[in-house]
């Protein structure tokens, strides 16, 4: 990750491990959502917009969002099954995806990811859903997880957890909350990614291009 100095392998070199794909049989978010409702008005009282709590707890870095996409959740599903999505395109510098990695959800991929910076480092994220609520218009809810399954020590923990709901035909809202135990990186990686992964989806269902960063 940006910022690693060498010296710092000789820190991390031991340190317990998390990788290995073990999701649960039924996803949802990694714990209770802390971060406030988003307020709305009379003339916009769902508005395309994300707020965060976040935090450090036994070590443990933690970023909770609540947000809103005017798209329906069918449309939110199709953009996180685009990879260019997922990616922390702010990190990750090279990536390449295998998919179908986790057969027993609807949608499985592990993103295969390098990093070249003062030394370079590569890890596997891999992420997972599952439809949980369809109606007649197609998905009514959906939820998806991932998970560092590889890789580099730099990065000790990281996971997530999206759970999108269909509030009106044109309005879904996203619940996220992540977890990180990395070298040199805190609270505000998280904060950081989960805002881009709401303006990717965003742009997307809007047949608008990604930000470049």
């Amino acid at each position: 990750m940006r910022g690693v100095l060498p010296v710092v392998l000789l820190a991390v070199v031991g340190c317990r491990r998390h990788d290995g794909i073990d999701f649960p049989q039924t996803l949802g978010l990694l714990e209770a959502n802390r971060a406030p409702a988003l307020q709305g008005s009379d003339e916009v009282p769902y508005p395309q917009d994300i707020v965060f709590a976040s935090g450090k707890d036994d070590g443990r870095y933690w970023a909770h969002a609540r947000g809103y996409v005017h798209a329906s959740t069918e449309e939110v599903f199709a953009a996180l099954q685009l990879p260019a999505v997922l990616v922390d395109r702010r990190e990750i510098d090279e990536y390449t995806v295998v998919w179908d990695t986790v057969p027993r959800f609807d949608v499985s991929l592990t993103l295969q990811q390098t990093v070249h910076d003062v030394v370079t480092v590569s890890y596997d994220t891999t992420w997972v859903m599952e439809v949980q609520g369809e109606t007649g218009l197609g998905v009514s809810q959906l939820a998806a997880q991932w998970d560092k399954t590889d890789g580099t020590t730099f990065i000790d923990l990281l996971a997530g957890s999206l759970v999108a709901t269909q509030v009106s035909p044109e309005v879904t809202e996203l619940q996220m909350v992540a977890w990180l135990e990395a070298t040199l990186r805190d609270e505000a990686t998280l904060v950081s990614y989960l805002d881009d992964l709401h303006t990717d989806i965003v742009a997307t269902v809007h047949g608008d291009p990604l930000p470049t960063y």
